[in-house]
């Protein structure tokens, strides 16, 4: 079985030769892949992370914004007791 996959690295992880396993569906073999972590989850693992930080942040300025009852106008943020 041979792939023309456009996806490339550099240096390159294996060489002409090299045994992988390979994970398919037989009713699309086109669209197999190599099995390998940072092929099948780097990308979803990474993006998780970068959405786990974001949700934290946001928690936390909610949770400022809750407890300490900042309003924001045109001039800037105040307390709500001017």
């Amino acid at each position: 079985m041979s792939s023309r996959k456009r996806q490339t690295c550099y240096p390159p992880r294996y060489s002409a030769g090299d045994k992988v396993r390979i994970l398919y569906d037989p009713d699309r073999p086109e669209e197999a892949r190599i099995d390998d972590f940072t092929d099948l989850w780097l990308r979803p693992v990474f993006l998780a992370g970068v959405g786990l930080i974001l949700a934290v942040l946001g928690a936390v300025s909610l949770h400022t914004r809750i407890k300490y009852g900042w309003e924001r106008t045109k001039q800037g943020y105040y307390r709500g007791e001017q």
